[in-house]
């Protein structure tokens, strides 16, 4: 017997609408519709795994076959459309909030009597608190900056050779060594290296430079850098190796039922990787990660049913597959897409500059809510905010700071140039 439909709530312009978390016009609280939805996919592949297990030759095959697909077909619908049920209440959640919101401005706005005041005067009031004319130019100015930084990195790249260890030892000895002393090891090593074929002329470093876990060389020629990232370094420093870039690949819509301790449990992801692999010939799996550190919840605070994860793997050519091709999770196709940390909004929360976090930050620490470079952001008493980055009268993480509106509109430029492939 289908549940008793509920009754019917409308919101006049003279009432207050109820709270957003209490109601829903889509009637999807009570998450019947998901309920049911959840139901019916279960009895679906309840039917389809009996389907499976009958045992059939010549025609009746090929029409159970056939069967098996359109079921298969169906069940994917499902399961898609009881994920979107989820997005859609929080959609609907936050337009109940919106619709209350204007009538709440819209109630408080009526009781404003007209002003008589001129606009000389009002502008001559306002000119003190008024936001400097500057700060949005100096703002555009500092994120241009970054993004010529980030250029000539793309373009010192073929020149450098990145070496990182695990090994305890080592790391301590990086850190402590003279940089000349570091070069003299690397380049002994470079000088002591047997070749198959005759070398006219052995490369020759700059330099370095030191990175966490390891070094960076600083090559004079692309030609000489490209040489030496297939050495064995292990003879400069024990467990010091070539670093090789992962490239990732953003599977979205994942269940939780198939991350279930993926991530607590290394036996389980040792697993995880090897069926992943196999059902994505081609495929190998370096590391398997989430998108987002913390999973999303919905409005009640409850965990999602489907998350996103980052697979990682050191052949690009195979990422790009995944990405043209989508990535299979126990024969069901997921969408993908090119996994780019260097687009997203990244700020530390120790000098508020954009582009690293704290625990890299080399800068020296400032307050984010008033400013002074004196003590910390949770330390401060001041009832007054300032931003340490444009001196606006907010704080430095302020979705309205001018830094951080011209940082969003360069990775948004930045998005745009992009390639969606790692090949191309």
């Amino acid at each position: 017997m289908p549940p008793k439909k509920k009754e019917k709530l409308t919101c006049d312009v003279g009432t207050d609408p109820p709270d957003p978390f209490n109601f829903d016009p889509l009637d999807l609280d009570g998450l019947t519709l998901w309920n049911d939805f959840k139901a019916i996919a279960a009895e679906t592949r309840e039917a389809l795994d009996k389907l499976k297990q009958q045992n059939t030759t010549g025609a009746p095959k090929v029409i159970k076959d056939n069967v098996i697909k359109k079921l298969e077909s169906a069940l994917r619908m499902m399961l898609w459309y009881t994920a979107t049920l989820d997005k859609t209440r929080t959609l609907s959640n936050r337009l109940q909030s919106i619709h209350r919101d204007l009538h709440e401005i819209k109630a408080a706005t009526k009781e404003i009597p007209p002003t008589k005041t001129a606009w000389a005067q009002i502008a001559a009031t306002n000119t003190a608190t008024a936001k400097p004319v500057t700060s949005e130019a100096e703002a555009t100015a500092r994120a241009n900056r970054r993004a010529a930084q980030e250029k000539i990195r793309k373009e010192r790249e073929p020149y450098e050779v990145t070496l990182t260890t695990t090994h305890g030892e080592t790391k301590e000895k990086l850190v402590n060594l003279h940089p000349v002393e570091i070069t003299k090891r690397c380049q002994d090593a470079i000088d002591n290296t047997e070749s198959e074929t005759e070398v006219t002329e052995r490369p020759k470093l700059n330099g370095i430079n030191g990175i966490t876990n390891g070094i960076r060389l600083q090559c004079k020629c692309p030609e000489q850098a490209k040489a030496l990232r297939t050495m064995d370094w292990n003879t400069a420093f024990e467990g010091l190796k070539v670093h090789k870039p992962q490239y990732g690949i953003v599977v979205h819509g994942v269940s939780t039922a198939d991350l279930a301790h993926m991530f607590e449990n290394e036996d389980v992801m040792t697993a995880t990787i090897k069926e992943w692999e196999a059902a994505n010939s081609g495929l190998t799996i370096a590391k398997i990660t989430r998108l987002r550190r913390k999973p999303r919840v919905t409005a009640n605070g409850e965990p999602l049913k489907t998350q996103s994860v980052v697979v990682h793997t050191e052949d690009p050519h195979a990422a790009d597959k995944c990405i043209r091709f989508g990535f299979f999770i126990d024969s069901l196709h997921y969408k993908t897409a090119r996994y780019a940390p260097q687009c997203f909004l990244i700020q530390c929360y120790k000098c508020f500059q954009y582009g690293h976090r704290a625990t890299h930050c080399k800068h020296k620490e400032k307050c984010g809510n008033c400013g002074a470079g004196n003590h910390r952001t949770k330390e401060c008493k001041s009832t007054e905010h300032t931003c340490c980055r444009c001196k606006g009268k907010h704080q430095a993480w302020s979705l309205e700071c001018p830094d951080r509106v011209a940082e969003q509109a360069r990775l948004g430029q930045l998005r745009k140039d992009m390639s969606p492939f790692f090949t191309s």
